[in-house]
């Protein structure tokens, strides 16, 4: 519920101000170097970590790099003991941009890579399928044998082998034995 309010907060601060793009851009940005610096996040998180030793390195990291709201925003939660929900905000806040320019969030699995044509064609399919503008991710995930998984809030279309035998097999089991 914090992390909600947060992003609400930050997103109507953003859209006021004239910056709810470019503090999507900085928070896409920021998750992306949260994802990839698991030790920056422990360091944020840390209990054992004085918060007086936080603040001043964050505002150091962040300065002349993200924009003095999204880098007062992180201070902020520092400041209120609310970092862990940090991630969740910057997410929250994300959807709330998109939702505010009528584009829809999706990922989109396969068990390989797709490349970027692959990519277009599947986006303008789902977008002409759904009726939604869409904001695709895409993930790589080899379990699903073949085929492509896609999820926007709660539609699923399982195009994906694994969901393609899943659905026989439930079909082979209603099938009457003679």
């Amino acid at each position: 519920m914090a992390a909600k309010n947060y992003a609400e907060a930050l997103f109507e601060a953003a859209r006021d101000k004239g910056i709810d793009e470019q503090i999507d851009g900085e928070a896409a940005a920021f998750l992306k170097a949260l994802q990839d610096t698991p030790q920056f996040v422990a360091f944020l998180e840390g209990p054992h970590i004085p918060q007086g030793k936080k603040i001043p390195h964050v505002d150091n990291v962040m300065k002349g790099r993200f924009n003095v709201l999204l880098r007062n925003f992180v201070l902020l939660l520092l400041r209120r003991g609310r970092i862990t929900a940090l991630e969740e905000a910057l997410e929250l806040y994300r959807g709330l941009f998109e939702k505010s320019r009528g584009i829809s969030h999706g990922r989109v699995t396969s068990a390989v890579a797709l490349d970027e044509k692959q990519q277009a064609e599947l986006k303008l399919a789902l977008q002409n399928f759904t009726g939604l503008s869409l904001n695709l991710d895409y993930v790589v995930d080899p379990d699903i044998i073949g085929g492509v998984v896609f999820k926007a809030g709660d539609l699923l279309i399982d195009d994906s082998l694994e969901g393609q035998m899943a659905r026989l097999r439930t079909e082979l089991m209603k099938a009457p034995v003679n």
